[in-house]
């Protein structure tokens, strides 16, 4: 019984020292149950867990997912560290050494840090894993459209198997941030940027248009334009627009003129009376009228029966009495035409004066009676006395009605006379107005009639 204190007292002594010794050992060396980054390094010290940490980061695999397989990569090929040093050093100061002997029985909570993640190293890595690299892969193509000999075909797009290398580094360090061990990068495919689905209704459209016959008349006759014909003036342009050659259809239709024009035939002005008789109108097809017609029949989409636009051709008239050399000027076609030795050698519209106004151009038999360059035309209008200047005057009658230029206007002939004609005179472009004054004579008969 006198021993039993001895042997208490020395157990009591061996614990107490067993305890100061393993703080003492714990300073450099840390809990057995500690973990850094998922990796045990209890009873280790801080050099040793450095290794063990920094081997089992760049061995950790991360699994890629491409299109047809699967990759297998270690974190240290694809430049991911952690500042392990740092992150030993801070866990292993932070240690409660004098409660090591429960670190036997509670698990210490593990320390963690953020990866650093060398970019330009993934990247590279991602290529030469071949994971990023096109070579040998299929690349992404749009859905396009051709032109058959019988229709519009829709090519289907190809999405392909070549990854884009930013998408795919953003995919696989965002796995590794998260601690993930595995990734998809499937969704960083170069897909194309126009669907067949886009293009569909383009080509529909083209092919409808293209289905049906169309049908032009000419007075009585009809004209059938074949589908194979209307195909070749369709076309679309930059796979999204539909477009309808009208310079070609102008073409067609200008082949079909001569053979339904209907010539006018002279009529014979009386310069006594100024009264006309005889003479046909004619008419011809007027092919931008017509071709505009048959472009909304086609984009109708259905067959139509579509009538040529005619315009008239007036009748020709035929002056006696005034020799073969003459000014000839029709009010009602606000027309001029100058004939030397029976052939004509000049023509132009015309602006005469402002019926609305009651200042009508004067009709009848009358005759050049001057030429003057560089003149000023003045009279009384609107309750103003205006003065014009003019480059070339040629009077023809003692009331100051005459023919010359008018630089004012951008336009001539139609109906422009009809409020907004001159004050009796006739008005000619600058440059006819030039021609004439230099091809007429003081003497040559001008012929007014409506």
């Amino acid at each position: 019984m006198k021993k039993l204190p001895i042997i208490l007292t020395s157990i009591g002594v061996m614990l107490v020292c067993s305890y100061f010794a393993g703080v003492w050992y714990f300073q450099d060396h840390f809990l057995p149950t500690q973990t850094i980054q998922g990796v045990n390094v209890g009873l280790t010290t801080a050099t040793e867990a450095i290794t063990l940490i920094d081997t089992a980061i760049a061995e950790q695999e991360m699994k890629i997912e491409v299109v047809d397989n699967t990759v297998g990569l270690d974190l240290g090929t694809l430049g991911v560290t952690i500042d392990s040093t740092a992150l030993a050093e801070q866990t292993l100061a932070g240690q409660q050494t004098w409660l090591w002997p429960f670190a036997f029985v509670q698990v210490e909570a593990t320390q963690t840090q953020e990866y650093q993640i060398n970019q330009e190293v993934m990247k590279q890595a991602l290529f030469n894993a071949g994971i990023t690299n096109p070579e040998g892969k299929v690349a992404a193509s749009n859905a396009t459209i051709e032109k058959t000999e019988t229709n519009f075909a829709l090519t289907t797009e190809v999405s392909g198997t070549v990854l884009n290398p930013d998408k795919t580094y953003e995919l696989v360090a965002k796995a590794v941030a998260q601690g993930e061990d595995s990734v998809s990068v499937v969704d960083a495919r170069e897909l194309p940027s126009v669907q067949a689905e886009q293009l569909q209704p383009v080509i529909d459209t083209a092919n409808k248009m293209s289905a049906n016959d169309q049908i032009l008349t000419v007075r009585e006759e009809t004209i059938t334009i074949p589908a194979k014909q209307i195909f070749a003036w369709v076309n679309i342009v930059d796979n999204e627009t539909v477009v309808i050659d009208e310079a070609a259809i102008s073409s067609y239709v200008q082949a079909f003129v001569n053979d339904y024009t209907v010539m006018a035939t002279a009529r014979t002005l009386d310069t006594t009376t100024m009264q006309q008789s005889g003479g046909i109108e004619g008419s011809t097809i007027a092919v931008g009228e017509t071709t505009k017609a048959l472009v909304a029949a086609i984009k109708s989409e259905k067959k139509q029966t579509t009538p040529a636009t005619l315009s008239q051709i007036s009748s020709p008239t035929h002056i006696q009495g005034v020799g073969e050399t003459y000014v000839q000027i029709s009010i009602q076609d606000q027309h001029l035409w100058y004939y030397q030795n029976g052939k004509l050698v000049l023509e132009s519209a015309v602006i005469t004066g402002d019926e609305t106004q009651g200042w009508g151009t004067i009709t009848g038999v009358y005759s050049i009676q001057a030429k003057e360059r560089d003149a000023v035309l003045e009279g009384y209008s609107y309750g103003w006395d205006y003065s014009v200047p003019v480059k070339y005057w040629m009077p023809i009658y003692s009331d100051g009605t005459g023919i010359h230029d008018a630089s004012w206007h951008s336009t001539f002939g139609g109906t422009i006379y009809r409020g907004g004609g001159s004050h009796g005179c006739v008005n000619l472009p600058p440059a006819i107005a030039e021609q004439l004054f230099n091809s007429v004579s003081v003497g040559t008969p001008v012929v007014i009639y409506q």
